[in-house]
């Protein structure tokens, strides 16, 4: 089979998986680049020398090793549908090793951070006019951003899960819980119960009285056009309100580290934390602990009295 219809019957592949469409567009991405430069030749006659020299390419053009281990991941996945599907009897891949990615750095929001954000949702930038004395309105979508806000801080859910949340997913008025729906496989979204605060769930209420009579199926958060919100227009009304709060690096995923380590910083333990998070591993789990272990020891050192009195 040649390779590009071996890719187009790859990707009917990871369809019937349930692989998400980003996966599915990114995994065809990657595929289709190889061809591009070694041509359509037949699986069986692509080579290690084929993929190493697509790999060593990628790397003179400096591409990330994120970049490279996901190449990396994608001849994987796709020469071991080749060889369950297609009889490939030899594997180009089976040398290559996976590049190293060093963990991504994880920076929480401090209480600073956030009042600013929370500022920056609720109310508009400073008006100013002759004669009068300067003033800030409340934004018209300060309800929802708001309620975005809290409940991501409040609960340490991804983006995606969040963007799925049904409004009849939510309790508001007794258990305080958020039924968190699986995204298809399950592989990385797990299904779970999550649990907010009173203050959130009293701010959600607040948002969801300003909208005209909400279905129970209507998403949780919708745009200002009435369209439920994807993870990218969440993505950017965070984006938006970090340039507002002058906070870099704002983006939903530091919500999730902030509740990690705030969890683990207020006496949670890893196996609860993991449940919570939907992870399959204590792996990132045990990242969060660390930090936070770190703070209680640069704690004790600023507040060590045998050290603050000399003694």
């Amino acid at each position: 089979m040649q390779l590009s219809t071996a890719i187009k019957t790859y990707v009917l592949y990871l369809a019937s998986l349930g692989r998400s469409p980003s996966t599915i567009s990114y995994y065809r991405g990657c595929m289709e680049r190889l061809q591009a430069a070694i041509g359509d030749l037949a699986v069986d006659e692509i080579t290690h020398t084929h993929l190493v020299n697509f790999m060593a390419e990628q790397n003179f053009q400096q591409k990330s090793q994120a970049t490279m281990q996901a190449y990396w991941k994608t001849f994987k996945s796709f020469f071991t549908w080749c060889e369950e599907e297609l009889n490939l009897k030899n594997r180009p891949d089976a040398r290559i090793k996976c590049p190293q990615v060093p963990p991504p750095e994880v920076i929480p929001f401090s209480h600073d951070d956030i009042k600013a954000l929370m500022r920056a949702a609720a109310l508009t930038n400073t008006c100013r006019t002759r004669g009068r004395k300067s003033y800030k309105m409340r934004r018209p979508t300060a309800a929802r951003d708001l309620s975005l806000l809290m409940l991501m801080l409040d609960t340490g859910l991804r983006v995606s899960e969040v963007a799925r949340i049904k409004i009849a997913d939510v309790d508001l008025f007794e258990s305080g819980s958020i039924q968190v729906r699986a995204y298809r496989s399950g592989q990385k979204s797990r299904p779970r119960t999550v649990y907010m605060s009173k203050r959130t769930a009293y701010q959600i209420h607040l948002y969801l009285n300003e909208r005209h009579k909400p279905h129970p199926t209507e998403a949780l958060f919708l745009s200002a056009h009435r369209n439920p919100m994807d993870k990218d227009s969440i993505d950017g009304v965070i984006a938006n309100l970090g340039k507002r709060a002058n906070i870099n690096k704002t983006h939903p995923h530091r919500f999730r580290h902030t509740f990690a380590i705030e969890f683990l910083r207020n006496g949670g333990d890893v196996y609860t934390l993991q449940r919570m998070l939907g992870h399959s591993t204590l792996d990132m789990v045990k990242r969060y602990l660390n930090i936070s272990e770190v703070d209680v020891e640069n704690a004790h050192r600023l507040a060590s009295p045998v050290d603050n009195w000399r003694l």
